[in-house]
């Protein structure tokens, strides 16, 4: 009797398409350039961003917490203030000339779109970033991981993502814009934003809770 052969088969996993090609096709993030506007004519708090805080400027401690970053490959400080500068230096970080009509009560928008003008008239190859961080010295106890920020800018494609208080009033203490954008100056200067518990539907359960609100 000829003896009977056993064969093994492996079970099939059933999996999404999706969830297979997904982490292939999906689109690897460039590095990301860093600005950090310090300027030294604050009205309010005289030369505030080169205020202590324990041994360091605020200027040196957003160094710091940029220089922590994974994704952020170069960092550049505008500035008109030669003082500003020697720090810089001493972090072996690059500095861009800040014009005095980007002084004052400017828009500090405006400032990085011109660090970034300046940098592309010096050939400097900004395609090989995917994001410009934007760092305010000015809000030294940030509690956000500047990385996780990147990352979800790129993982819901946003063009611009900035950071707001626990009141839901814009801050500067870190903004992402999408470097093409910056460059275009599509850019927005005034925007402000609101809290508003409205729900947001996602599902049969989101609706059912939006009409019980109104119900109330």
């Amino acid at each position: 009797m000829k003896d009977k052969q056993k064969h093994f088969y492996m079970p099939l996993i059933s999996l999404p398409l999706t969830s297979i090609l997904f982490p292939l096709l999906k689109k690897s993030m460039k590095p990301s350039i860093c600005i950090i506007p310090c300027k030294t004519d604050s009205k309010r708090v005289k030369l505030k961003n080169l205020q202590k805080i324990g041994t360091k400027t605020l200027l040196e401690l957003t160094i710091d917490y940029a220089k922590n970053s994974n994704h952020i490959q170069d960092i550049f400080v505008s500035s008109e203030s030669s003082e500003v500068i020697n720090i810089a230096s001493n972090y072996s970080l690059k500095h861009i000339s800040r014009p005095s009509n980007l002084l004052g009560d400017a828009e500090v928008c405006d400032v990085y779109v011109d660090a970034l003008l300046k940098l592309k008239q010096q050939s400097y190859p900004l395609d090989k970033y995917e994001y410009l961080v934007a760092l305010q010295p000015d809000h030294p106890d940030r509690d956000t991981n500047v990385d996780e920020l990147i990352e979800y800018a790129f993982d819901n494609k946003y063009d611009d993502l900035f950071t707001v208080s626990s009141e839901c009033v814009r801050t500067g203490s870190i903004r992402i814009l999408k470097i093409d954008h910056a460059l275009k100056g599509h850019v927005s200067r005034r925007v402000g934003c609101f809290k508003d518990n409205a729900t947001n539907i996602h599902s049969l359960a989101d609706l059912n809770h939006a009409a019980s609100r109104l119900q109330q």
